[in-house]
């Protein structure tokens, strides 16, 4: 059985993984013998030579990240044939950074396979969850850190690392214009309100939001909007005129195609994902 638990907000992401690694913990394997990390170089093989549960629980439990971006084009009908081998006694939960509707579709139709999707928190949202997850943590809520959540918006990792520093200290990083949130930021690029470089970063995989942020614009401007697109959302991209809409596909194609040469390990060190 695969579970995937998908962003591009991939801080939820592991949180559902985490989640549902708990309750095979409560249900099946409260000593946690069977959970196991996966780190193999050929994930695909080391998963079928698993299948069929341990020597010693008649289940088994397998977290990996980035187990479906490793797959090639051949690697579908394999990964077809090892999850339907061993459909109960053998639970994989992976945490993917992006998973296209294509092979979405094709994992559902697995037995038992679930796609988990976690997009961004935004607006009013990502205030109620940073607020929530603050004072769960000890933390009071206060305008500086609201301020902060603010500015950050859709950025859950960023609120979650400046949560301690906040409580010892009562600051946050200081976030120039360089350094807002990556959705904030592919959304300024897309919609061309600030003129920003971006350069290829360890900490972050930029163009990859970029073409997230860029293909739902297009989606709404096509009038075939993502049904799991928020109302609000779609509002904001329906606002763009004619000769915006024609800068937004431009840099889709630009954005796409830095993407995929980063991903194929095309791009130098240093070297620009995107450019102004």
């Amino acid at each position: 059985m695969l579970l995937v638990c998908v962003g591009p907000d991939t801080f939820h992401a592991l949180k559902k993984a985490q989640e549902l690694e708990r309750a095979y913990r409560e249900k099946y394997d409260p000593s946690g013998t069977s959970i196991e990390r996966l780190s193999d170089t050929k994930p695909l093989e080391a998963i079928r030579s698993r299948m069929g549960g341990g020597l010693f629980a008649q289940r088994s439990f397998i977290r990996a990240t980035g187990l479906v971006a490793t797959w090639k084009k051949a690697d579908w009908a394999t990964a077809a044939e090892v999850f339907a081998r061993d459909v109960d006694g053998t639970i994989v939960v992976t945490v993917e950074e992006e998973l296209s509707q294509d092979e979405e579709a094709a994992i559902q139709a697995w037995p038992k396979a679930k796609v988990y999707r976690h997009a961004p928190l935004l607006g009013a949202a990502f205030l109620r969850w940073a607020e929530t997850t603050a004072l769960s943590e000890g933390v009071a809520w206060e305008a500086g850190l609201e301020q902060f959540a603010k500015t950050i918006e859709g950025d859950s990792w960023s609120f979650w690392n400046v949560l301690p520093r906040w409580k010892a200290t009562k600051t946050v990083p200081d976030v120039a214009e360089s350094e807002l949130s990556p959705f904030v930021r592919a959304e300024q690029f897309m919609k061309e309100a600030v003129r920003e470089r971006a350069y290829l970063g360890a900490e972050s995989d930029i163009a990859g939001l970029f073409v997230q942020q860029a293909r739902q614009a297009l989606r709404v401007a096509a009038q075939v909007p993502d049904s799991r697109m928020p109302v609000f959302a779609q509002r904001k991209w329906q606002r763009l005129s004619n000769d915006q809409q024609q800068r937004l596909v431009e840099r889709f194609v630009q954005a796409q195609k830095s993407f995929i040469r980063q991903r194929q390990g095309l791009m130098k060190e240093g070297e620009e994902v995107l450019g102004s």
